[in-house]
């Protein structure tokens, strides 16, 4: 179906009758927002339901990115254009009375995000969408995101950020695609007929409900989709404990399941916090797996093909988990021994590493995983034990054993399960995959070098020129011709042969700092006619580091300085009865000078004591402060500050928080003077 401005007009119409009651004259801006975005969303369901029926006749891999960020960011403009709808859907919300402009801006951000980690998920997301890769993102549907924030009177105040009441219109829940993840509980084992039998039980169980975000690409059909999960308990109320009058109690169980989706990034520094973080993790981690290898099997009728048609892609080490989890469903679910499983995992997850500081690599109390996840913590032992043999008879070396252990000293770490379990590990930048191959984990690149890569982040371009900037999408389409939206790469080959004054430009980072490098094209070299008398003469005063004189007299020499003008290879020789009168021709180089002036000024302001002294003394008692005595009055005039605290030490060296603080304030006035040539020339 093609649509226009007037298709769109007719199905924002029906969308306000149909979800909400109303006409276009009795909505609110919330309600056309909502409209908008419904109407946009089931364009891009429709496409999404093609490409995922092309995916499957092809047989094509598909790449799944887990992420506990997806920075979206508003996605009413973006997917208007990406879907080249932006201008009649423009036209159609102002012909219905309202202004696009504040349509487009009430829109919140998705609270599923906060930082970089979360920015660079989105936007491969997008890039994966254009480039028609198959793909998927996965998250948690947090509720309320991480924090809305307030200034008053100077002070961050944190509100909630309830995203939802507006931006739930993007999502599509699949209730029947629910999946069941486990907490607690114990293990039983046994062996049967050479087989490791394991059951879970006494745990508590926690639904993920799938909620789809679709996410259109530019200048395509395809529709990838980024699955967000819900958790809930799947006992809402305990009819027992209600009907005893022991109201909160009956809905304990439904409130710590929903604090799981509730808030991106709750507080870790307490058990409770702790617990909730790896809750978070290992259920997005379990439910996302669940589904994946469940569509799988639908498809293929087994898991031994797995790595063959899925890469998951882990964006830092949030959701590390997912290697254990794959052991658990390959090995427990599919009967897979531990050697075939294992090289299945090691096959198709990969790691994204953002930090090369050691206390920010995650590590976990070994003591949560015992009580939170106890076959979790039997199928990282396992790991654990024999990714230690394998590093012991690599190194021989106890130290480096214990700094690549993935268990050590009660504790889990994270980091180092990502090396043992994954098929690649790369930095996010060439700085940034160096400092991990020769510092942070500079013992498992040696023992696995084709393991480390580097993948530049990048940004999507279509955001932050066309939509941001308008002007200066005009200007590039003018010169280059809108390639440049899918093939970021012609702004660096084309524009050059656009701006004529312009040879090349080169960008050097490091760290923060950007340094961009040009040179400017020569002019092109005048032809004169070759059979007149004509003059190499200098363009330029500088010094010459370079001469071949070819036809003609020389007149300059290397290591001579030569004023702009002056000639360095002579049309005339003088021989002994004649002048020899030829067109000069040669090559000269020189180190060209610049010259440049500044202007200082005749006068400067000097400091002059004006007796305007005052002092004032303050009794000090912890954070609080009582002026004692002060003399003097200077306090709104130019004065000099000088501040001494003596705070009250006892015997031995003991200091308590009662002291004095002493402050002087010395006035002066600001008075002409001249300057003199030597003060000038330090300014300069």
């Amino acid at each position: 179906m093609t649509y226009n401005k007037e298709t769109l007009k007719e199905a924002i119409i029906q969308k306000l009758r149909l979800n909400y009651g109303c006409t276009e004259k009795q909505a609110t801006d919330g309600e056309m927002m909502k409209a908008c975005a419904m109407v946009l969303r089931d364009i891009m369901a429709e496409r999404g339901v093609q490409t995922r029926e092309e995916t499957f006749q092809e047989g094509r891999r598909k790449v799944h990115y887990l992420s506990m960020e997806f920075l979206m960011g508003r996605s009413l403009m973006k997917n208007a254009y990406n879907l080249e709808l932006l201008d009649p859907l423009t036209d159609a919300i102002d012909e219905l009375g309202f202004k696009a402009a504040d349509i487009f801006e009430i829109e919140p951000d998705a609270g599923l995000g906060n930082g970089g980690l979360g920015r660079l998920a989105a936007c491969y997301l997008d890039s994966m969408t254009t480039l028609d890769i198959p793909a998927a993102g996965y998250s948690i549907c947090y509720e309320l995101g991480i924090f809305k924030q307030k200034i008053v009177e100077g002070q961050q105040v944190e509100l909630p950020d309830d995203w939802m009441q507006l931006g739930d219109a993007w999502l599509l829940p699949k209730l029947q695609e629910a999946e069941e993840v486990h907490f607690g509980g114990k293990v039983r084992s046994r062996w049967d007929n050479g087989h490791l039998m394991v059951v879970h039980e006494d745990y508590t169980r926690v639904l993920a409900v799938p909620c789809d975000m679709e996410i259109a690409g530019y200048d395509t059909d395809h529709v990838n989709t980024l699955r967000l999960w819900q958790a809930r308990s799947p006992k809402p109320i305990d009819m027992k404990l209600f009907s005893q009058g022991q109201y909160l109690q009956a809905s304990e169980e439904r409130a710590m399941a929903d604090a799981i989706s509730q808030v991106l990034y709750p507080e870790d520094n307490h058990y409770e916090g702790k617990s909730l973080r790896l809750k978070q993790q290992y259920f997005f981690v379990s439910a996302t797996m669940q589904s994946i290898t469940r569509k799988h099997i639908e498809v293929y009728g087994t898991l031994k093909n797995f790595h063959e048609k899925n890469v998951i892609q882990i964006n830092d080490t949030h959701p590390t988990l997912v290697i254990p989890e794959l052991m658990r469903i390959l090995v427990d679910d599919a009967g897979l021994d531990w050697d075939e499983a294992w090289n299945i995992v090691t096959h198709c997850v990969a790691y994204t590493n953002h930090t090369v500081l050691a206390e920010a690599l995650e590590v976990w109390p070994q003591q949560l995983f015992e009580t939170l996840l106890p076959r979790i913590w039997q199928i990282l032992q396992e790991i654990a034990h024999r990714w230690q043999r394998q590093v012991e008879d690599y190194f021989h070396d106890p130290a480096k054993t214990a700094k690549l252990a993935i268990i050590w000293d009660g504790h889990v770490r994270m980091a180092n399960l990502c090396l043992a379990g994954t098929m690649a590990v790369n930095g996010v930048s060439a700085l940034h995959s160096e400092i991990l191959r020769k510092d942070v984990f500079k013992e498992a690149c040696q023992m696995m070098p084709d393991k480390f890569k580097n993948v530049t982040n990048g940004i999507d371009h279509r955001r932050w020129v066309p939509q941001i900037n308008p002007g200066l999408d005009g200007l590039l389409r003018d010169l280059i011709g809108e390639g440049y939206l899918t093939h970021p790469q012609e702004l660096k080959n084309r524009m050059l042969l656009q701006i004529p004054k312009l040879q090349w430009l080169t960008v050097q980072q490091s760290g923060m700092r950007a340094c961009v490098v040009v040179r400017e094209r020569p002019e092109a070299i005048a032809v004169e006619e070759r059979r007149a008398p004509m003059n190499v003469v200098a363009g330029k005063d500088g010094v010459i580091t370079s001469v071949s004189a070819m036809e003609g007299n020389c007149l300059c020499a290397v290591g001579q300085a030569v004023k702009k003008g002056q000639v360095l290879i002579s049309a005339y020789t003088d021989l002994e009865f004649t002048t020899r009168v030829c067109a000069a021709l040669g090559e000269v180089y020189a180190e060209t000078l610049a010259q440049k002036t500044a202007r200082c000024p005749d006068t400067v302001l000097q400091k002059t004591p004006n007796g305007k002294n005052s002092r004032s003394v303050s009794l000090l008692v912890g954070e609080k402060r009582w002026n004692i005595f002060a003399n003097g009055g200077n306090s709104d005039g130019r004065c000099d500050k000088i501040t001494k605290t003596h705070m009250l030490t006892l015997p031995l060296g003991l200091t308590i928080p009662i002291g004095l603080e002493i402050v002087e304030r010395r006035g002066y006035d600001l008075t002409p003077a001249p300057l003199e040539k030597d003060a000038a020339e330090k300014l300069l």
